[in-house]
């Protein structure tokens, strides 16, 4: 009886030792596949017209940092607009550039565009309050993953709304 307790405990601590080893095992792999992709948003920028217009253009650019291990393919590119610009649309098609290029590590992919807005019923006052037009981008690559990048914070576009 105690030698069958004894094996009973051996198998027991083997079985806790793979356990944990998994367990590390697999921490390690997911901790490696996050590095391998790794890219920002950054460099932002926006211009518009101050004088209301039928029609104006928002001028944007910015860039893509590839920080990971490996390169990958930056399939398209889409800005996503805030509300008030995206109501001033005058062609409310999505605007999605698309790029099919390779980001190698620590490259970077420049990405630049407009949206032609109709501010004829704003004052010069709304025109500038309408910045910034892009909130996020959102970005598609490899084989069709995406992911969207928000380029400014939650409180900062709730108090710009309550201005």
């Amino acid at each position: 009886m105690k030698s069958s307790n004894m094996q009973l405990s051996k198998l027991m601590g083997i079985v806790l030792v793979i356990a944990g080893f998994m367990m590390i095992v697999t921490k390690l792999s997911v901790e490696a596949g996050a590095e391998e992709f790794r890219i920002q948003v950054s460099g932002t920028g926006e211009t518009i017209n101050g004088t209301p217009q039928e029609k104006v253009l928002l001028y944007y650019s910015g860039e893509i940092i590839n920080h990971g291990t490996k390169s990958f393919i930056i399939r398209s590119v889409e800005p996503i607009l805030s509300e008030e610009a995206e109501s001033l649309l005058v062609d409310p098609k999505a605007q999605i550039l698309i790029y099919n290029t390779k980001v190698k590590p620590k490259d970077t992919l420049n990405i630049e565009g407009s949206f032609e807005l109709d501010t004829s019923t704003q004052s010069e006052e709304e025109i500038t309050d309408l910045l910034p037009g892009i909130i996020a981008y959102k970005v598609t690559y490899s084989d069709k993953e995406s992911e969207i990048f928000p380029l400014y914070s939650e409180t900062y576009l709730q108090n710009k709304k309550t201005r």
